[in-house]
């Protein structure tokens, strides 16, 4: 699975692989998205296609079901959805395990101490994104 990784950020001990940039504890989350390779968008486009059929160059029409979702510094193609498939940005994840990471009331989702994100790996150009 190493082959995969693009670009990943981690804390304290250098992973299996030896691959990633080594940041200290409670880095900003503008420093874990730059460094992760997480510091891009996701855009979304309709669909269209291309049809033989009429003309030489042939004519465009829309899938008006489903869109593209691509990266916004790349233009990689993502993949295709639904129209009412929620995008859910990088930057997003990262704040959710951030404040997953504060005491709640009740429990807690991870054993992490705040901003303490111990591997984040961007594979497949983007479209997985595994936080460990």
């Amino acid at each position: 699975m190493a082959h995969l990784i693009e670009q990943m950020a981690y804390v304290g001990q250098i992973p299996w692989h030896g691959l990633g940039n080594e940041l200290t504890s409670n880095q900003p989350l503008d420093v874990w998205a730059k460094q992760a390779g997480l510091d891009w968008q996701i855009q979304e486009s309709p669909v269209r296609f291309v049809t033989n059929a009429g003309s030489p160059l042939g004519e465009i029409l829309s899938y008006p079901d489903s869109k593209v979702l691509y990266r916004s510094d790349t233009k990689a193609p993502l993949s295709v959805v639904g129209n009412r498939f929620k995008v859910v940005q990088p930057e997003e994840i990262l704040e959710f395990y951030v404040s997953a990471n504060k005491p709640a009331p009740t429990f807690q989702l991870t054993d992490c101490t705040h901003s303490e994100i111990v591997n984040r790996v961007v594979q497949v150009s983007g479209f997985k994104q595994h936080i460990y």
